[in-house]
C-alpha cells in the first residue's frame, strides 16, 4: 500500500453509483442499482443483508467478473486514480489480484480440482520467479494462513483438504501479490462455527500485519460488530443504511436494519423469543414503486411507496435510505432491539 495515501487517509476504493443490471426472460433484474461506497486505508468494511440483496454481486463489478449476460449499466469504480469500469481489459487484469483481490464463497468451487495447490498458488506470479523461489514463496504463505505442514500440503489437491484448509489456501492465492483490498464474499459460509471464527481472526490478523483494507461481506450481525469498522446494508440492490459499525448497530435509522438486528438471538441467557422480518425479498426484475422494503415494513405509508427515496444524513458519517429515518429513534429493551417513530 502507499503510505503516503495511507496518511492522508484517501479511500483505497470508491464506488460511485454503480449500477448493474442482467437481461433474463422474465425482464431486466436491477442487481445492483446506484450503489455508492468507499473504503479508507487499513480498514474493515462489511457489507451487510440477505441472499439476493446485491452484495456479492457489487463485489463482482468493482472486478469486472459481472457473469453474462449481466453488464454495469452505470457508476464508477475509483481505485489507483483509475476508474475500473472503462478501464481496458488488459488493464484490469493486471489489477487483479495485484491491487484487489477476491476470495470466492465457495472455496471448492473456486480451485481448480485437477491442480495442485502449488500449481494454483504459483501460477499468480505466472513465470515471474524461478520454480524453486516460487515454492518457497508458497510455503510460507501457507504458513502465514495458518496451514499445518505447508510444505507437505503444496502437493494435496482440493479434496484432500477440509472446508477449513481450502478456505485458507484461498486466502493465500488471494494474497500472493500484496493486494492493497482484499474482498471476501461471506469466506465462512460453508464451515462449522469453530472454523468460522478461525478465519475470521486469520483475515483480522493478516488485515492488521499486511496494512491492507478489507471489503467483507457478510449476512452475519455478529461478525460486524466483532471485527467491522464501517458497515453497508443492503436491500433490494440498494444501500439502505450506512455508517459506522458503533452506531449503526447502536442505534439503526432504517427499519429493515432493526429487523436484521431483531432476529438475532440475544447474547444474554434470557429466553427472548426472535422477531423475523415477515415477506419474501423483493423480485428485482420487478421492484416496487418507492422503497422496496415497504411491503415488509409495519412503518411504512403511502409516501414510502411512491417515487425515489432520499439518503439523509441521520449522524456524523451515518446515512439512511428513508422518509422516516429523521422521525426515528432507537430505544433497548435489555437485549430487544424496538425502533418506535416520534411523534
Amino acid at each position: 500500500m502507499n503510505p503516503l495515501r495511507a496518511a492522508a487517509r484517501d479511500p483505497v476504493l470508491t464506488v460511485a453509483d454503480l449500477s448493474v443490471e442482467i437481461p433474463t426472460p422474465r425482464g431486466v433484474v436491477r442487481a445492483v442499482r446506484h450503489v455508492s461506497i468507499e473504503v479508507r486505508p487499513g480498514e474493515t468494511f462489511a457489507l451487510v443483508g440477505e441472499s439476493g440483496s446485491g452484495k456479492t454481486m457489487t463485489c463482482r463489478a468493482i472486478l469486472r467478473l459481472v457473469p453474462a449476460p449481466g453488464r454495469i449499466t452505470g457508476g464508477s469504480v475509483i481505485y489507483g486514480g483509475d476508474d475500473l469500469v472503462t478501464l481496458p481489459e488488459s488493464a484490469i487484469d493486471r489489477i487483479r489480484g495485484t491491487g484487489i483481490s477476491m476470495i470466492f464463497q465457495d472455496p471448492m468451487t473456486a480451485l481448480h480440482p485437477m491442480l495442485t495447490v502449488e500449481q494454483q498458488i504459483c501460477e499468480t506470479w505466472g513465470r515471474g520467479l524461478p520454480r524453486q523461489q516460487a515454492r518457497e514463496r508458497a510455503t510460507e504463505l501457507l504458513r502465514q494462513v495458518g496451514l499445518a505442514d505447508a510444505q507437505r500440503r503444496l502437493r494435496d489437491y482440493p479434496h484432500q483438504l477440509s472446508g477449513g484448509q481450502r478456505q485458507r489456501v484461498m486466502i493465500a492465492i488471494a494474497l500472493a501479490r500484496g493486494p492493497d483490498l482484499l474482498i471476501a464474499d461471506e469466506p465462512t459460509t460453508a464451515l462449522d462455527v469453530t472454523i468460522q471464527a478461525q478465519i475470521l481472526r486469520l483475515l483480522k490478523d493478516l488485515q492488521q500485519r499486511l496494512g491492507m483494507a478489507l471489503l467483507l461481506v457478510t449476512h452475519d450481525l455478529g461478525v460486524v460488530a466483532d471485527i467491522a469498522d464501517r458497515v453497508a446494508v443492503m436491500y433490494g440492490g440498494q444501500v439502505v443504511e450506512s455508517g459506522p459499525a458503533a452506531s449503526l448497530l447502536r442505534a439503526p435509522r432504517h427499519p429493515y436494519t432493526v429487523g436484521l438486528l431483531r432476529s438475532m438471538p440475544p447474547i444474554s441467557a434470557t429466553r427472548q423469543p426472535l422477531e423475523p422480518i415477515e415477506g419474501m425479498p423483493p423480485d428485482l426484475a420487478a421492484l416496487p414503486a418507492g422503497c422496496p422494503f415497504a411491503p415488509r415494513c409495519q412503518w411504512a405509508t403511502d409516501d414510502c411507496r411512491a417515487g425515489e427515496i432520499p439518503v439523509v444524513a441521520v449522524g456524523p458519517d451515518h446515512m439512511s435510505r428513508c422518509r422516516l429515518a429523521d422521525a426515528m429513534e432507537v430505544r433497548k429493551d435489555g437485549e430487544a432491539h424496538g425502533l418506535h417513530l416520534i411523534r
